[in-house]
This record gives structure tokens, sequence and C-alpha cells, in this order.
């Protein structure tokens, strides 16, 4: 039974993760090739939006297949932004493989950080918009 759930969880994060991976790579590819830097921060800005749309969409479906278990649907949400970030990564370590024979150390670090650093304020942010989405929904029961 656990290792069924498990791999339910796994296949939520991995395919949202892959989602957020696609978003991040294709803000690089796309802005990268434009000459103009306030064109490349307006693609960036357009792309980081789209990623927050999908992050509440991704959270949305958690939080209504868990029935309201908050924590659970905090964690598969920002798992799948870790994994995400971690898929960047090393996509961007593969480039720098592909460009130069040698990966500079704080490249590889980014397989560890990034995750980390967009993993936890997902889940902080996950638990803000999850109580109030709750809150919102109760009080609205309410009246």
């Amino acid at each position: 039974m656990k290792a069924r759930m498990l791999e339910k969880w796994w296949q939520r994060v991995a395919s949202f993760g892959f989602v957020y991976s696609v978003l991040g790579i294709s803000s690089a590819i796309i802005s990268n090739d434009l000459e103009t830097a306030l064109v490349q921060a307006s693609i960036r800005v357009g792309f980081f939006l789209l990623a927050i749309a999908v992050f509440y969409y991704h959270f949305r479906v958690e939080l209504h297949r868990s029935t309201e278990r908050l924590l659970a649907s905090a964690c598969i949400t920002s798992g799948a932004v870790a994994f995400g970030s971690f898929l960047l990564a090393a996509y961007a370590v593969g480039i720098a493989l592909l460009e130069t024979s040698h990966v500079p150390a704080s490249l590889l670090s980014a397989l560890l950080v990034w995750p980390a650093a967009t993993g936890l304020p997902a889940l902080v942010a996950a638990l803000v918009l999850g109580k109030s989405i709750i809150l919102f929904l109760r009080r609205t029961k309410d009246q």
C-alpha cells in the first residue's frame, strides 16, 4: 500500500516538476536570444507569471485530491518545484559540458542549492496559500 502511495506521489511530483523545468529552460532559451535587456526581462517576467499560475493550479489540484490535508498538498507541490529546479540545474550542467569539458564547482553545487532555494520558499508559499484558501472556503460556507 505504501509503495503504491509513494509511486502516485512521485508521478505527481515528476509530472509537474517537468512542467516547471520546461518553463525555466524555455525562458532561458528564448530570452537569451534577444538583444535588448528590456525585452529579455519582459520575457522572463512573463514566464515567471506563467510559473506562478501553474503553481496555483497544481496546488489547487493537490488540495482537492487530498481533501484538505494541507501539509501533504504543500509537500507535493513544493517537491515538484524543487524537482523542476533540479532538472533546470541538470540542464545547465549539461550545457556547460557541451560547451566546455569542464564544469565549474559552483554550477555543480547548483544541483543541490537550486532545489533547496526554490523548494523551501515554495513550501512556505503553499502553506500560506492553502491556509488562505481553506479559510476563504469556510467563510463562504458559513454565509
